[in-house]
């Protein structure tokens, strides 16, 4: 059976990382106000969009750590 809630909450999960976080929120914010979220809801969608800033910023170090090391042997190879 087909359930409104789970698919709004499926789109608003897809939707993080591609859309700014500011969109995300307001649109989950537009089906809460139609009744069609809750509270609870609001509050995962939020958690999942600081999760996913989380997990983006330590690959983000993670890459930067990767090409000083890169850049490092490059060096010492050189030498």
């Amino acid at each position: 059976m087909f359930n409104l809630r789970d698919y709004i909450l499926k789109l608003l999960d897809e939707s993080i990382g591609k859309e700014p976080d500011y969109k995300v929120r307001e649109n989950a914010l537009k089906w809460y106000e139609r009744g069609t979220l809750v509270e609870d809801d609001l509050e995962a969608v939020d958690k999942l969009i600081e999760e996913r800033k989380k997990t983006i910023e330590e690959q983000i170090v993670e890459n930067i750590i990767d090409e000083i090391i890169e850049e490092n042997q490059e060096v010492e190879s050189a030498e």
